[in-house]
């Protein structure tokens, strides 16, 4: 969430958790550094995005090298999916 004003709730949203903005908000680490834990099926695909106070506050990537699909990011999980990591 760089550059940007965070509100109380941070959160990703996307395919893995039915683009629900409350099911897995993160936890603000300090320093601009926030973090949650996901259980993702291994060799599955998923699409995501960042919500900066909701809804309303959804990140887009649309243009961006990261989008993947209606400005949202992708992460294909293989194997064991504690190896992959998701950055803002």
């Amino acid at each position: 969430m760089s550059n940007e004003n965070v509100t109380d709730v941070v959160s990703i949203v996307g395919s893995f958790n039915g683009y629900n903005v409350n099911a897995n908000p993160l936890t603000d680490m300090g320093n601009g550094i926030f973090q949650t834990t996901i259980s993702l099926i291994a060799n599955s695909q998923y699409i995501f995005s960042f919500a900066n106070g909701g809804f309303a506050g959804l990140e887009s990537v649309s243009g961006q090298a990261c989008e993947a699909v209606s400005g949202y990011r992708d992460l294909l999980v293989i194997g064991d999916s504690k190896q992959n990591l998701l950055r803002p």
